[in-house]
This record gives C-alpha cells, sequence and structure tokens, in this order.
C-alpha cells in the first residue's frame, strides 16, 4: 500500500473540512449544533484514509466548549453566536454576533465572558481577534474589555486573570 497523500482543507464559511487526494474529495466533516443544545460531528468517508486526517483537523480547530450558540427560550430560534477557534499560540476570537433585534441587551458580552472563562480556566492567557477599525459595535464591545487599537484594527489580548 502506498502512503497517503490526503490533505484536510476548511471549507469556509461553514464548520465543513473536506479530505483531498490531489484535487479529489477522498472525505468530508462537518459540526452542528443538535435542537438538544449538543454538537454533532458527522464524518463522511469516501475513502479509509480520509478518517484520521479528517477527526485530527476538527480536534485541532473546533472546540464545543468555545463555540457558543444563544437560543431565544420562546421560540427556539438562535440569535447569538460566539466562536473562538483553537490554534497554535493564542486561541482566536473568530466570529462575535447577535440578530438586530437582540443586540444592545448584553448578550454579547455574556457570550464572550463564557468563552473567556472556558479559556482562562484552561490557562490561556490571551485571545486575538481582528475587527474593522471602523465597525464602531465590535469596537465599542471589545475596547473596554482591555482590547488595544493596533494599525487600522483593534487587537484583543486579554490578559491573564482580567476581571470581565
Amino acid at each position: 500500500m502506498t502512503a497517503s497523500r490526503v490533505r484536510v482543507v476548511r471549507a469556509s464559511p461553514g464548520l465543513v473540512w473536506r479530505a483531498l487526494d490531489g484535487d479529489d474529495i477522498v472525505g468530508a466533516a462537518s459540526a452542528f449544533l443538535r435542537p438538544d443544545g449538543r454538537w454533532f460531528v458527522h464524518l463522511d468517508l469516501c475513502r479509509d484514509d480520509s478518517y484520521e486526517p479528517l477527526l485530527a483537523a476538527v480536534g485541532r480547530q473546533f472546540d464545543p466548549a468555545t463555540y457558543l450558540v444563544a437560543v431565544e427560550v420562546a421560540s427556539g430560534d438562535y440569535v447569538g453566536l460566539a466562536r473562538v477557534w483553537k490554534r497554535p499560540g493564542k486561541p482566536r476570537l473568530g466570529l462575535i454576533g447577535v440578530l438586530g433585534p437582540h443586540r444592545q441587551q448584553g448578550l454579547a458580552r455574556i457570550l464572550l465572558a463564557r468563552v473567556f472563562r472556558v479559556l482562562h480556566q484552561r490557562g490561556q492567557a490571551e485571545v486575538a481577534a481582528e475587527i474593522d477599525d471602523t465597525n464602531a459595535p465590535s469596537r465599542a464591545l471589545l475596547l473596554p474589555l482591555g482590547a488595544k487599537a493596533v494599525g487600522g484594527f483593534v487587537e484583543f489580548i486579554r490578559p491573564h486573570g482580567a476581571a470581565h
């Protein structure tokens, strides 16, 4: 048997990964939130040698404890999301979003507090994030938490043990 040439790539923008051999898709993985609030990771294997690389790629980047979805109790609708990706060095805040009717009620801060608590408990002293300098709501959310402007962007590095 020849050595596997499978490489895994992230298919943006969702939680989808593809295992490739050259230009051929030989496997896929996806992650989604179930109605009961638990995460489900689905592996669709086209070839046996795609399983291990896909599982490793999903585990390296995706962490259900730092991928939070806010759900409106009355309707069951998703209304907010905070996503922190695992990566070498320091985690990265990849997304914080709240639907229009639910903004300005503190939901984004609550989501961030929960993911930051998990990171703090794991000994992560910093979180990286990038936002456009013209995005006033994101600046208003992150600057009071200790983010600092770097160039035309705001860099968020949360010091270990910071209150919030």
